[in-house]
């Protein structure tokens, strides 16, 4: 039966998606919208001591970017994106990335969940912020 008790005990349970942050590698992750790549990317290439920035986002959206970004997938659709998105993160860790750029793909369909989860791992930071 549902009593009171068992009901608080319920709602006191959270899902990890429903936090504020979510697993964030040691880089720090900036996010950005792809009408701001081209800045924010430049901005963070000339500011990194060993200019080693991963890179995360659709292959047609950072396909054309600077060469010293380091792509950390290689994903076509929204729904590669969401599968690697984690293992991208995990990646830079391995790497020893200082940063990682984080390119939200448009905000529909599986697109509307991966934005989330970019903008969770920066801290809920969006558009280039720190």
């Amino acid at each position: 039966p549902c009593t009171a008790q068992r009901h608080r005990e319920v709602a006191a349970v959270r899902a990890p998606g429903q936090l504020e942050a979510h697993y964030a590698p040691s880089a720090a992750v900036v996010v950005s919208t792809p009408e701001a790549l081209d800045a924010v990317s430049h901005g963070l290439l000339s500011e990194a001591a060993d200019g080693l920035v991963g890179v995360i986002g659709l292959e047609t959206t950072v396909r054309h970017l600077d060469p010293r970004l380091r792509r950390l997938v290689d994903c076509r659709t929204d729904t590669e994106l969401a599968h690697d998105l984690y293992d991208a993160l995990r990646a830079a860790d391995d790497l020893g990335m200082a940063t990682v750029l984080a390119v939200l793909p448009p905000p529909t369909g599986d697109g509307v969940a991966i934005r989330d989860r970019m903008t969770k791992a920066a801290g809920g930071r969006a558009d280039g912020q720190r």
